[in-house]
């Protein structure tokens, strides 16, 4: 009996501290044998759009589907598009009660069209994007009233501005230089943008270069930070939610593709100043998924390192998904993960296994499927149902981090959740957060549970939870679920969780369906 009580007072204890977490809508639309999946854009308060094409032609263009849902999944809209059938949608991006998909109809000639959609009528623009130039696109971002473009001529990074007013195709002086790249570009709280590229002209002088521009491409600060004794690997920038702007990201020892750490460092263009690195041996819980006598030997290996300033001993493959900027300074959100053979590049590049950090970057098809900030988007992302799948094909999650940032890029404090290895068909972001009353909620899905890790940010207390997926009937069965299911975060304490699933319902039908539930962090 009094063992009976223990486990009682155990489970309304967990339950307790995460009735905060709830499941609050859901959506359902039957996803048929030959039906393509979805693109799921978060569109904040204006809700989440569905996208994809579809099965059907009138003459020469192709049908693409696009479902607007409302900020609580209701249905609001269906729209059928009609992009030329040689059309591929590459990028999108949501700005101003505006969402826009960017096509590509031939690459080698520069051929791009935006399609833009008011969320307010359902009103259709579009523009034709036209240049002589063959761009490898990486970034696409709407700032102000014009169109941003990132990418790769030749071998060689560019920045380009499409100013719809003029129809006037623009290139931004000051990029196109040899062994550099860009690695981030986003646009800012106040309607200017900023870009980030690491030049490694050789050892000795490697740095990064941030610069912020107005929406019509005029320069408006400059930074050039040195880089001592580490390479780094990937950037991303704060989008000037607060008064100052931090880099982050993750570095390396010289020539190799995996980050021993990562680094912050403020914007201070009046000034120099040192970026500040992080071996992953000296953050508190990074090394929690070793085994103890692993990470001790780590830690020790990580304190000789740090007296001779040597290379790291210790390093892994790292993506940085993520910035959330508040009122005490900067959280970096992170996941580590193995790759698979079929995702290896030999060329060293941060983006090469396609992460997304906000949203969204391609580096054309070879690479994956999404990548961050960006606003691109890679076609060949896609979903695999039951366990069919190869396990040499699957991308291994070891765990996701967070960094906590003060507004020097001083690390405060850092955790971190086991994935145990969780084995996913793409490289994606699997892992998301909020911050709400100094709480932080890191939320996933793992088939068909919600897993749910809330963390003090007052006393460092943690506890964990897990859900059952919720259904439209409590009574649903759901026979088998997709491995590629994710959830995101959405706009203030919302989230949106979704994946393909075969549900047998009450009725005894049995169907295919793809999903949208809407998950509430009070």
């Amino acid at each position: 009996m009094r063992r009976l009580l223990i486990l009682l007072f155990s489970f309304f204890a967990v339950t307790l501290a995460h009735a905060q977490v709830e499941q609050v809508e859901r959506y359902e639309i039957v996803q048929r044998h030959n039906d393509e999946d979805f693109t799921i854009i978060p569109l904040k308060e204006d809700g989440l759009a569905l996208f994809r094409k579809k099965f059907k032609f009138n003459d020469r263009n192709r049908i693409w589907e696009l479902i607007l849902l409302d900020s609580t999944t209701a249905p609001r809209k269906t729209i059928e598009l009609e992009v030329d059938n040689q059309g591929e949608m590459v990028g999108y991006e949501h700005s101003n009660g505006y969402v826009h998909f960017l096509f590509i109809k031939n690459e080698i000639k520069g051929d791009m069209e935006v399609i833009s959609i008011d969320l307010s009528n359902f009103e259709q623009q579009r523009l034709k994007v036209l240049t002589d130039m063959k761009i490898t696109l990486t970034h696409f971002n709407k700032c102000g009233d014009n169109f941003i473009f990132g990418g790769d001529v030749g071998e060689e990074p560019g920045v380009f501005i499409y100013i719809p007013s003029t129809k006037n195709f623009k290139i931004i002086p000051g990029f196109f230089k040899k062994r550099t790249e860009l690695v981030d570009v986003r646009v800012n709280e106040n309607q200017t943008f900023n870009t980030i590229l690491v030049s490694r002209e050789d050892r000795d002088n490697n740095r990064i270069v941030f610069q912020t521009f107005d929406s019509f491409g005029k320069q408006l600060i400059e930074d050039d930070i040195a880089i001592e004794n580490h390479a780094v690997q990937t950037g991303i920038s704060s989008s000037l939610k607060r008064d100052d702007i931090m880099i982050m990201g993750t570095w390396g020892n010289q020539g190799s593709r995996q980050s021993a750490g990562f680094y912050a460092v403020p914007v201070n263009p009046f000034s120099d100043q040192k970026i500040k690195f992080t071996y992953l041996g000296e953050l508190q819980h990074y090394l929690d998924h070793l085994k103890p006598k692993r990470a001790e030997k780590v830690k020790a290996k990580t304190e000789k390192v740090l007296e001779s300033q040597g290379d790291a001993d210790f390093s892994n493959y790292i993506i940085p998904h993520r910035i959330l900027e508040h009122d005490k300074g900067f959280i970096l959100l992170a996941e580590t993960y193995i790759p698979t053979k079929e995702n290896y590049s030999p060329r060293y590049n941060p983006y090469a296994y396609g992460y997304n950090p906000y949203g969204y970057n391609p580096y054309g098809n070879m690479y994956g499927p999404y990548y961050p900030g960006s606003g691109m988007y890679n076609s060949n992302d896609s979903r695999y149902y039951g366990d069919n799948m190869n396990n040499a094909q699957e991308i291994r999650t070891v765990q996701s981090e967070v960094l906590l940032f003060d507004a020097a890029g001083n690390v405060q404090a850092d955790y971190s959740i086991d994935m145990d290895d969780l084995r996913m068909p793409t490289l994606n972001q699997i892992t998301d957060f909020c911050l709400t009353n100094d709480n932080l909620y890191f939320l996933y899905k793992k088939e068909s549970q919600l897993i749910i890790k809330k963390i003090s940010l007052k006393d460092g207390e943690v506890s964990e939870a897990t859900q059952k997926v919720k259904m439209k009937n409590p009574d649903d069965y759901i026979r088998s679920e997709s491995k590629d299911g994710r959830i995101r975060h959405w706009y203030g304490n919302i989230f949106y969780m979704y994946g393909y699933q075969t549900v047998k319902y009450v009725d005894g039908k049995a169907k295919d369906i793809f999903f949208v539930n809407r998950v509430r962090v009070e």
